[in-house]
C-alpha cells in the first residue's frame, strides 16, 4: 500500500490514522489534520516535498529523500525517523521539524551526509534527539523549545552558521566531528 500525492493533492486526514508502505509527496502537495487525532507511519522509504501535518505522532521508518522544502508538524505528537534524511541536489532541500511543546523529535539515522541539507530549522519540541551525523550547508536554526529540554547532536554537527533563541533549553553537540564556521 503505497501513497502518492502529486504538486496539487490534498488530503485532509480527519481523526484517521494512516499506514503506508512507501511515501511520496510532490512539491505543492499537503497531508493535513483540519480536526481529530490523526496519525501518519509510512514504513519503507519516502520521498518528501511539501508539508505534513498531523495532530498526532508521525513515524518514518525508512530512508526520507527531500526533493524540494519540507515541513513536518505533529501538533503535539512525536516525529520519529528511524533512518537517514538527505536531500536530492547538495546544500537545495531544507528540513523543518515542529513537534509542538511537548512532542519529541528523534532521528535515528545521520541527516545530510550523503546529499547535504540547505538549512535544518526545529522550530517547536519537547526535546530533540539527532543520533546520526548532521550536515547542513547553510544554516541550522533552533527556536522554541521547551524550557530545560536538551536539542541533542549525538554524532557531531557539521554547518556554516549555528542560530538558537534566548529560550531555555539545552543545546548539546557531542560524539563524531562537528564544524560550525
Amino acid at each position: 500500500n503505497n501513497l502518492t500525492i502529486s504538486s496539487v493533492g490534498t488530503l485532509a486526514m480527519i481523526g484517521a490514522n494512516l499506514v503506508v508502505n512507501n511515501l511520496s509527496l510532490a512539491s505543492g502537495g499537503v497531508i493535513s489534520t483540519p480536526s481529530g487525532l490523526s496519525t501518519l507511519t509510512a514504513n519503507g522509504t519516502s520521498a518528501i516535498a511539501g508539508t505534513i501535518t498531523t495532530s498526532g505522532n508521525q513515524s518514518y521508518v525508512g530512508a526520507v529523500t527531500l526533493t524540494a522544502d519540507t515541513t513536518f508538524v505533529s501538533g503535539t505528537g512525536n516525529i520519529t525517523f528511524g533512518s537517514t534524511i538527505n536531500g536530492t541536489t547538495a546544500n537545495t532541500e531544507s528540513l523543518t521539524l515542529n513537534a509542538g511543546t511537548s512532542g519529541l523529535v528523534t532521528v535515528a539515522g545521520a541527516v545530510g551526509s550523503t546529499v547535504s541539507l540547505k538549512n535544518l530549522t526545529v522550530t517547536n519540541s519537547g526535546g530533540v534527539t539527532f543520533s546520526g551525523s548532521v550536515i547542513a550547508g547553510t544554516a541550522v536554526i533552533l527556536t522554541n523549545t521547551a524550557s530545560a529540554q536538551t536539542i541533542a547532536f549525538n554524532a557531531g554537527l557539521t554547518t556554516p552558521t549555528l542560530t538558537t533563541t534566548a529560550n531555555p533549553y539545552n543545546v548539546k553537540i557531542a560524539g563524531g566531528t562537528s564544524t560550525i564556521t
